[in-house]
């Protein structure tokens, strides 16, 4: 189902933290620039999956988040809607 323009617009002004709490996920801690969470993507028992909140020059425009554990990683919140949105589907099968 393609989706309109005003949508995608809407989800590239959203930061990543907030797509992360509407999905029902909330940081555990920060650390140097990074928030971390338990990953939604695999069965995580300690906080792997971290948000970049600042880039190199301490901007907050930085948008990356990366799991290691489960290699899960991607740039701005268009990819990680994508990815809830595919585990929801998982889920549906």
């Amino acid at each position: 189902m393609p989706y309109s323009n005003k949508f995608i617009s809407m989800l590239r002004c959203q930061s990543l933290e907030r797509i992360m709490a509407a999905n029902g996920y909330y940081p555990s801690y920060e650390r140097k620039g990074r928030l971390y969470y338990h990953c939604p993507f695999h069965n995580d028992t300690h906080p792997s999956f971290s948000i970049e909140t600042k880039d190199a020059e301490g901007s907050h425009a930085a948008q990356r988040f990366t799991c290691p554990s489960c290699k899960t990683e991607g740039c701005g919140t268009l990819e990680l809607e994508a990815l809830f949105l595919n585990k929801e589907k998982d889920n549906e099968e």
